[in-house]
């Protein structure tokens, strides 16, 4: 804050010939003058690509509603601790860091696609798939070993141990959540918002349906909300794919992965973790 307001209280000269230059031209030719159709067709543009997105979070949210809810049924309050714990746990160590990294995935395939460089599109593609895989892989040993990590901030010992056995069962749920971040973000960079959207709205509407199969049905426990997250995020992925391969929406920019794919790593890496 001290920073903030002691550099916005300054006033802003320049002594750049490029913007006093910029200046000078602005003066003389006037203010630059936005067509206003244009303006509502950037409008309307950015509104289809956010609606898609805002409805994919909200059903998402809704998801995790009903699992909670479901897990209220088993009259156990430490299910439910260790069960949102888990996931907490999950989050912050493996899906949020994978996740912004592939997020650098949505940058570098929007400038390929943009110069119509197809090829390059399916390098940075499998090469993002290639380092979040790694990144997985140490990334699960602090899954594997929750319940110690959890035991050291003087967590319940029983809350902790239903904890750390969540979240062992959660890296398959991890697995499949890596290659469906970066294919919705590759998705997204070419602007195939809508029909990737819908394929996660599709697979969270029947995810009440696995709540009450593993839970009621077939009275897994509190394992039964995360069998249900991991089945949910599987259909996601597989319907991901069925839509890549049925539509050829992604046929030149998408293809089986070359030995040119584990080239140039150290850049990559270096785009997307920063």
């Amino acid at each position: 804050l001290v920073f903030f307001f002691f550099f916005s209280s300054r006033r802003r000269h320049t002594r750049c010939r490029e913007v006093s230059w910029a200046r000078r031209c602005v003066q003389e030719t006037g203010p630059l003058i936005i067509p206003e159709y244009l303006t509502l067709r950037s409008t309307l543009m950015l509104w289809s690509l956010a609606i898609p997105n805002i409805f994919r979070m909200i059903f998402l949210g809704v998801m995790d509603t009903f699992a909670y809810g479901f897990l209220g049924r088993l009259s156990n309050p430490a299910y439910l601790a260790g069960v949102g714990i888990s996931m907490t746990f999950t989050k912050i160590f493996v899906t949020t860091p994978l996740a912004n990294f592939s997020c650098g995935l949505q940058t570098l395939v929007a400038q390929s696609f943009g110069k119509r460089d197809y090829e390059l599109c399916n390098l940075y593609f499998w090469r993002v798939i290639f380092l979040s895989s790694i990144m997985l892989f140490f990334l699960s040993f602090s899954l594997a070993y929750s319940e110690d990590i959890l035991l050291l901030f003087q967590t319940e010992p029983l809350i902790a141990k239903i904890a750390g056995n969540c979240c062992i069962h959660l890296i398959p749920y991890c697995c499949a959540y890596v290659p469906t971040e970066a294919i919705m973000n590759f998705l997204y960079a070419q602007q195939i918002v809508n029909s990737s959207s819908l394929c996660i709205i599709a697979s969270n509407l029947i995810g009440p349906c696995w709540l009450y199969l593993f839970i009621v049905v077939f009275d897994f426990g509190y394992l039964g909300a995360i069998y249900a997250w991991t089945m949910t995020v599987w259909i996601e992925l597989f319907l991901l794919l069925a839509f890549i391969s049925l539509s050829g929406s992604c046929s030149l920019s998408l293809k089986w992965p070359k030995a040119e794919a584990l080239e140039n790593l150290n850049s990559v890496f270096y785009i997307c973790f920063y």
